[in-house]
């Protein structure tokens, strides 16, 4: 797609979709060259930075295939296009609660669409999106995000609202954010639940293939998905871990070790082990 449409689809696509994602995240951004995108690490289907597998396939084809999914929609129409809400670049919109993909592994992005599109993560946004998009789709455009760089500083420093909509600041943000610090390091033995670090890495990184990144997404969207955790509406962790620790955590814990976690700055994790 031509460069010089994308405002314009951008603009459809707001218009289309205003109830859901912020219309800030519609306005025009740069698209990276999926060549230049490529990181210097190898992602879990042994694409390197140069684009070319270890048979010697090429994986700008992919990634070309993914970018046109986030500035069109493909199978799910412009009203599905993930610049809407996600942008270009992958960088969510933490004051909307909208993830950071950018990124992000893509096992678990892939994962994550699969999930949406079989109903094992339900989600009124998602789903039908997913269930839009081919299974190739899905695969292309979880590879296109993964491979995008995170912003600099996404979640540091953001405004914690209280349940009046004021922002937490002085004593009180500092105890919430020293008790996530506690849990995401130490967990809480007396109730069975592990540090979160245990399983997503020492700086939130995640650790491929499926275990994700935490650090710099939106203290909104955390707490929210521990929430859904908590009620079993999402179930599509491994071995109900997920599930067993927001339920045994007290909703003011869950809602500290998110906001601990949006503010800390965003880290890629580390390549797989190659085969």
């Amino acid at each position: 797609m031509r460069r010089a449409a994308l405002p314009a689809l951008a603009a459809v696509c707001a218009a289309l979709c205003p109830a859901v994602c912020s219309p800030a995240l519609a306005q025009e951004a740069p698209i990276p060259p999926a060549a230049e995108a490529l990181p210097d690490r190898v992602l879990h289907d042994g694409i390197g930075r140069d684009g070319i597998g270890h048979d010697g396939s090429r994986g700008s084809g992919p990634v070309m295939r993914g970018q046109y999914v986030v500035v069109s929609g493909a199978g799910a129409g412009l009203r599905g296009a993930c610049l809407v809400c996600h942008g270009t670049d992958g960088a969510g919109d933490a004051a909307a609660g909208v993830p950071r993909l950018a990124g992000q592994l893509d096992w678990y992005l892939h994962k994550q669409l699969d999930d949406y599109a079989r109903g094992t993560r339900p989600d009124p946004v998602m789903g039908p999106i997913a269930r839009a998009l081919t299974a190739q789709e899905r695969a292309d455009v979880a590879l296109y995000y993964a491979i995008q760089a995170p912003p600099p500083g996404a979640g540091g420093g953001l405004p914690l609202p209280t349940a009046g909509g004021a922002t937490t600041a002085g004593p009180a943000r500092g105890e919430t954010l020293a008790r996530g610090e506690t849990l995401a390091r130490q967990g809480e033995p007396r109730a069975g639940v592990q540090a979160c670090a245990a399983c997503h890495g020492a700086a939130g990184e995640g650790v491929p293939p499926g275990l994700p990144a935490l650090a710099g997404q939106p203290a909104g969207y955390l707490e929210e998905q521990l929430l859904r955790w908590r009620a079993g509406i999402r179930r599509n962790g491994p071995v109900g871990v997920m599930a067993h620790i927001a339920r045994h955590l007290p909703p003011e814990d869950l809602r500290a070790v998110s906001r601990y976690y949006a503010s800390l700055p965003p880290a890629r994790a580390a390549a797989a082990p190659g085969p």
